[in-house]
């Protein structure tokens, strides 16, 4: 009984640890994403990922590193708008 016991929490400890990996796994990817198809758009001195986000915030707007990130990808044309309508 008390080794079954150990084992659920042992087990519920490394869930959540791993959880925890795969959050940083998946916010890693996002912005390699991101920031791939930055400097594909851009030229090398206003090609940054920081600049980007700070430009964007600045623009007042509101998107997560998960969507640019699903943008780049599957729909490269609106990246490519989104990112002009920053720089102006």
């Amino acid at each position: 009984m008390i080794h079954k016991y150990k084992h659920n929490i042992k087990s519920l400890i490394y869930y959540n640890k791993d959880r925890k990996k795969i959050k940083i796994y998946f916010r890693r990817l996002w912005i390699t994403r991101i920031n791939a198809k930055i400097r594909y758009e851009g030229n090398i001195y206003s090609s940054y990922y920081s600049l980007f986000f700070k430009k964007l915030r600045n623009k007042n707007l509101i998107f997560n590193r998960k969507m640019l990130g699903q943008i780049a990808i599957s729909n490269p044309i609106f990246f490519h708008v989104i990112y002009n309508f920053i720089l102006d």
